[in-house]
């Protein structure tokens, strides 16, 4: 993670025994892809608030990588869980704005 490599947050995430994992069950995440979208914008806007709270230095850099991670599964997705690359571009739109 050169890109980031002032980010002490982003090293972290990178760095193994650093802190533990946090793990979802794909049953939290609901019945549907749409309901599973919803939910994952929550959790992004729950992790942006607490990080502008207490890091707002390192915030920019963190929406960055959010949505790189998710342009690069989204592109990886290509027909995958959303059916289209139309659904895909739908998302990375509301993860956008959820970043924003």
């Amino acid at each position: 993670m050169q890109k980031y490599s002032g980010n002490e947050l982003i090293q972290s995430l990178f760095k193994k025994g650093e802190a533990e994992p946090v793990k979802i069950e794909a049953s939290e995440l609901g019945s549907s892809a749409e309901v599973a979208v919803e939910k994952a914008m929550g959790y992004v806007a729950e992790a942006t608030q607490i990080l502008s709270n207490k890091s707002p230095g390192e915030l920019a850099d963190y929406k960055e990588l959010i949505y790189s991670v998710g342009d690069r599964v989204a592109d990886a997705a290509g027909s995958g869980l959303f059916d289209s690359g139309a659904k895909e571009t739908a998302v990375l739109e509301k993860l956008k704005a959820a970043l924003a």
